[in-house]
This record gives structure tokens, C-alpha cells and sequence, in this order.
């Protein structure tokens, strides 16, 4: 598949949504897909000469023989049960190859999370909603957002009540079904947390089958004043997955949004979160991990912006990384010239495990106050060697001993998961990159 039939795929989907559109394809929500698709052929694919793509080259990951998930969608019990790699006392959202399975998903009876699909009526009825697509993802500086709107079919409103408080997280899966063939799918996803709720919502991306996957997904992220949502991906995808994801969000007066992002496998991830605190006393924290191995490739570009003054940021990424594995990370803080009395840290750390495995680490800051306190730092380590042989004196592996030191390395991000059996889930799985046993081991 070369990068033209991709350019091709985009547009062939785009005309089979507005054939099925009946007339409908005047209505406000297919006007924004055709000024992506115009966005999109403006832009093409970004390649390793565009600045913000310099590190990762998404050609590799276009060349298989995508299917549009549109004609692809297989039975959907059998393909959501496959692999459940995440069980979870929580709410259930359930999105298979792109479209959301209300049949399989479970909220509460309360009414504290409304789920609507993304339609003209929908649209219409809730004029906001055309802000939220033209302005939290730009189309016109991300090829790929512009990708994903232009293929949008069935995206996916969720709104979380004003004064909720969520006793359960709210998980939303969303697979890629490669059983049958090369996929390519498209989630869009808008959640929109009411002024004073308080909520957790999982991301959880993975793929079954054998066939490669591509998942070009776009989340938008509203908090509302004084809300306390947190946000967590999870990226565990399979040897022949790419994962190239934006996620958006606009933080409202006294409200704090949390982060984090977990990338635990994929052939390759490119994660991409922009934050705007847009009124006064806004917060944001963003956390986030890679634990890579062999061949993979974990993309984090971040960008915190100060609208507004008197706001506060802080942002941590750790990455490990073994074999021929590569890591990028990409901060940016920006600082508007009425944000005074900004507060904003960043930091990046690294740990190499082997010395074929490389990391690309670029923080930025722009300031354009003058009354703030802005600061930013990377490092980029290997492993304490005496640390190990002393776990190894004390009856440990070397395996064993080498992942315990990796981790309590990574647990600083992972300790900011709200949720035990998350924990878990990222403690297995780090352990099992690494060749190791799971964290059980008395000391």
C-alpha cells in the first residue's frame, strides 16, 4: 500500500459516507468532513521531512492492504471476547473496528452518562457541537486528525452530568478486530464533563487477530469549571499494530484534568495531546510511560498551552526501552501573553536497556509573559549495575532484578492510575516485556 492508495482509501471512504447520507449531505456534520478531506489532500502524509514527524516514519505502517472498517466489521460478541485483556468493575463502552456497540456496553441507571452518536441531528440539536469539532483538533495543522474526520461514520458523544460523581470508572474498549484481514478504523470520541463532576475514564486500544491493524483515532476532551475528570490510555497493541491517536482538550475555570498515557506495545504508537486552560485557575497534570521492546516505536508530542492566567501545569514522561526499540518524546509548553502568573514543569526521563535502542527527546518552551515560573528537564540513563548484582546477591535473577529496578523506575507514572486492577494490569505486563516474573517477589 503505498502512501497515494492511502490518500485514495481516505477519499473512497469519505464518498461511500456521503452516498449513504439520502440527501443528508448538506447537513453540518458532512460539511466538516469535506473540509477535512479538503485539509487532508492539502496536507498529504507527513514524512520525516515535516518537523513534527522527524523522528517517525508512518510510511512502513501504510503499506499493508487496508480493508475500510465500514465493509469490515465482523460478528461482534466473538470478536470483543477474544482477548479481554482488562476486566474491569466499571462502566463499559464497547467500540469494535470504529463503531460503537451499545448492545455490549453497560452505564448507569442514573443517568449520570448520557451516550449519543455523533450525527447531523445530534448536531443540530446541540449547536456546541460544531465548536467542539472545529476548533479542539485542528484539521488544518494535523494530517491525520483531518484523516480521521473526513472518514468519520459513527463518532461517539459522551457526556458526563453536571455534579456527577462517578463511582466507577468508565472504561471504553476499542479493538481492532485483524482476524479476517488488514483493518483500518477511525474512532472519534467526544466527552464532555459537567461543571463539578468528578469521573475516571479508561481508553483501553488493542487488536486481535494476525493481520495488521491501523487505528487512526481522535479523542475530545471537555472539562467543564471545577471538575476533576481523569483521563487514562492504555496502548497494549499487537506485533503488526499501528496507533496514530490525537486527543484534545479544553480545561475550564477551577477545574483539574488528569492524564495518563500507557504505551505497553505496538509496532507503532504516535500519541499526540494538546491541553488548553482556557480560564483562570485551571490545572492540568500529564503523566505518561513506554515500556518498549524489539522493533516497536512510542511518538509522545505533547503541547500544554496557557490561555489564561494564573494557571498551573505539570507534565512527566518516563520511557524504557530495550532491544531496537526507539522513543520520542516531544514537549512543548506554551505561554500566551495574558497568562500571567503561570506555573508550568515538564520533565522526561529515560532509561536504555540495550545499546541498539535509541530515544529522541525535544522539550520546548514558549513564553511570551513575563511573570512566571516555567521550567523544563530530560535525562537519559542505563541501568545501575551495582544495583542489580545486589539484588542478585540477595537470591534475585538477573532478569528478575533488572525488571524490579525498571520498574520502580516506571511505578512513579503507574502509581498516578486510579484503579487497582489497572495496576495490575501494567505491572503483568511490564514484567512480561522484560522476561521477568510478575512483582510478587519478597525481598
Amino acid at each position: 500500500m503505498s502512501v497515494e492508495y492511502f490518500q485514495q482509501l481516505v477519499t473512497e471512504s469519505f464518498n461511500k459516507i456521503e452516498s449513504q447520507l439520502n440527501g443528508s449531505a448538506t447537513g453540518p456534520l458532512h460539511a466538516v468532513r469535506r473540509k477535512a478531506l479538503e485539509a487532508f489532500q492539502r496536507q498529504g502524509v507527513p514524512t520525516t521531512r515535516h518537523e513534527e514527524w522527524k523522528y517517525t516514519n508512518v510510511l512502513p505502517s501504510l503499506v499493508a492492504d487496508y480493508s475500510l472498517s465500514l465493509q469490515n466489521t465482523p460478528e461482534v460478541k466473538g470478536s470483543i471476547d477474544v482477548n479481554p485483556r482488562l476486566s474491569l468493575d466499571a462502566y463499559q463502552l464497547h467500540i469494535l473496528n470504529g463503531q460503537l456497540q451499545i448492545e455490549e456496553s453497560t452505564l448507569p441507571e442514573d443517568g449520570s452518562i448520557e451516550v449519543h452518536l455523533l450525527t447531523d441531528t445530534f448536531v443540530i440539536a446541540h449547536p456546541e457541537a460544531q465548536d467542539w469539532l472545529a476548533t479542539l483538533s485542528s484539521v488544518n495543522t494535523h494530517p491525520f486528525v483531518a484523516a480521521n474526520t473526513a472518514m468519520m461514520d459513527a463518532g461517539v458523544v459522551v457526556r458526563i452530568s453536571a455534579g456527577a460523581v462517578l463511582t466507577k470508572p468508565l472504561h471504553i474498549s476499542i479493538v481492532s478486530d485483524a482476524r479476517n484481514g488488514n483493518v483500518v478504523s477511525t474512532p472519534r470520541i467526544v466527552v464532555v464533563v459537567g461543571g463539578q463532576a468528578e469521573c475516571t475514564i479508561i481508553e483501553e486500544y488493542n487488536t486481535v487477530g494476525e493481520n495488521a491493524s491501523l487505528m487512526s483515532t481522535v479523542t475530545q476532551l471537555i472539562a467543564g469549571r471545577n471538575s476533576k475528570p481523569t483521563y487514562v490510555k492504555l496502548i497494549d497493541e499487537s506485533a503488526l499494530a499501528s496507533h496514530i491517536g490525537h486527543t484534545s482538550a479544553v480545561v475550564h475555570a477551577n477545574a483539574s484534568l488528569t492524564c495518563v498515557t500507557l504505551c505497553l506495545g505496538g509496532k507503532l504508537t504516535r500519541n499526540e495531546l494538546e491541553v488548553r486552560l482556557i480560564e483562570s485557575a485551571a490545572e492540568v497534570l500529564l503523566y505518561g510511560v513506554s515500556v518498549l521492546t524489539d522493533n516497536e516505536l512510542a511518538d509522545n508530542h505533547t503541547l500544554v498551552d496557557h490561555v489564561a492566567p494564573h494557571c498551573h501545569s505539570e507534565e512527566e514522561y518516563k520511557g524504557v526501552y530495550d532491544g531496537r526499540s526507539t522513543g520520542v518524546f516531544n514537549g512543548k509548553i506554551m505561554v500566551r501573553p495574558d497568562a500571567q502568573k503561570t506555573t508550568a514543569y515538564q520533565s522526561s526521563r529515560t532509561v536504555l536497556l540495550s545499546a541498539s535502542a535509541q530515544v529522541n527527546t525535544k522539550p520546548q518552551l514558549e513564553i511570551f509573559a513575563d511573570d512566571v515560573k516555567c521550567s523544563h528537564g530530560a535525562t537519559c540513563g542505563q541501568i545501575d549495575d551495582e544495583a542489580v548484582f545486589y539484588l542478585q546477591s540477595r537470591g534475585i535473577s538477573y532478569e528478575d532484578a533488572r525488571a524490579l529496578i525498571v520498574y520502580a523506575f516506571a511505578a512513579e507514572i503507574v502509581d498516578h492510575v486510579p484503579n487497582d486492577a489497572l495496576r495490575s494490569l501494567v505491572d503483568r505486563r511490564i514484567a512480561e516485556k522484560l522476561g521477568a516474573h510478575p512483582f510478587d517477589i519478597d525481598l
